[in-house]
């Protein structure tokens, strides 16, 4: 996911049917990581998957080399924000071959400092 309004709205009809209150919603957040990847998701051969253009400028206007760190950074934004939608019951990670700097954009999106304080808070 991508488009965060598209999927606050979305939010918001299933918390309106009433079926937050009886479903987990996982936000599935994906890490871009080159512009080939951005072009391939970008040209609508993946059902469902739609680049804001806002997302798109700003990858673009990165070195070739650099796309991988800005597309976690947006993933990171990304985690943040959905973190705070109501309903969210958590995020399914889709790093697709960023493994390795999965507790980076962890740490970036504030995850490490939410799970410290409850480490902290539960006597851990």
């Amino acid at each position: 996911m991508f488009d965060l309004p598209v999927f606050t709205r979305w939010m918001a009809e299933l918390g309106d049917l009433g079926v937050l209150g009886r479903c987990a919603v996982l936000a599935g957040v994906g890490v871009i990581r080159s512009a080939r990847m951005l072009e391939f998701l970008s040209s609508g051969k993946v059902p469902g998957v739609q680049i804001p253009e806002p997302i798109q400028r700003r990858l673009r206007g990165v070195a070739p080399e650099d796309v991988g760190a800005e597309g976690a950074k947006i993933a990171a934004e990304i985690i943040a924000t959905v973190r705070q939608v109501p309903g969210v019951a958590g995020v399914h990670l889709l790093t697709a071959g960023y493994e390795k700097q999965t507790p980076e954009l962890l740490r970036l999106a504030g995850v490490d400092r939410c799970l410290k304080e409850k480490l902290t808070t539960n006597g851990n």
